[in-house]
């Protein structure tokens, strides 16, 4: 059974970069008097945590002309024991050959999401940020994600974000056993 559970895990944060836009980053439509009466997420099981491994992607030229949108997720790149790096990834189309990168996030309050409030940075320079394969085929980009906290840091924001790893990727076995009928939970910002 848990095994199963891995696997719609994987499933539901490869689904992420396809997906309609988030519940958690609408504006809510709530007054303050009535924020007491809005249901609030925890974020503390993995299904609700997947809601917060993205990010609103908006890249845009410098003419401003040209804008593309997308879906990066939090991944968690685990070096050894001691230390992980966090990156963006994403769809290279969606940011390739844009100058600036402007990343949302649900705000974070209390160590907790704050629905309906949301991030904002723009990152200038953004293709000094990106990583891209070197085979024109393959539609993966990169970006750190430390420069970008660090743009929010500088801006007095802090985002709330959950990230994926390498142990919800099924294994070769478990990726066999993947029947052509699954179902499938949509996140992000198409």
């Amino acid at each position: 059974m848990q095994k199963r559970n891995v696997i719609q895990i994987f499933w539901l944060a490869f689904a992420i970069v396809f997906a309609d836009i988030s519940y958690a980053q609408q504006p809510s439509p709530a007054t303050n008097s009535q924020l007491s009466d809005v249901p609030t997420m925890k974020a503390d099981t993995p299904d609700q945590q997947l809601f917060f491994c993205t990010t609103r992607i908006e890249a845009r030229s410098v003419d401003g002309k040209t804008n593309s949108i997308g879906t990066g997720f939090i991944f968690n790149y685990k070096i050894d024991e001691q230390y992980q790096i966090p990156f963006i990834v994403t769809c290279k189309h969606v940011v390739d050959g844009f100058a600036f990168g402007t990343f949302s996030f649900v705000q974070s309050k209390d160590g907790k999401p704050n629905l309906g409030q949301k991030c904002v940075v723009t990152v200038p320079s953004l293709q000094n940020l990106v990583f891209y394969d070197n085979d024109p085929k393959i539609d993966v980009a990169l970006i750190p994600l430390v420069p970008i906290l660090n743009y929010f840091k500088a801006n007095g924001q802090t985002p709330f974000f959950r990230s994926l790893s390498k142990d919800l990727v099924p294994s070769r076995e478990a990726a066999e056993d993947l029947s052509a009928i699954q179902p499938i939970v949509f996140v992000g910002y198409p």
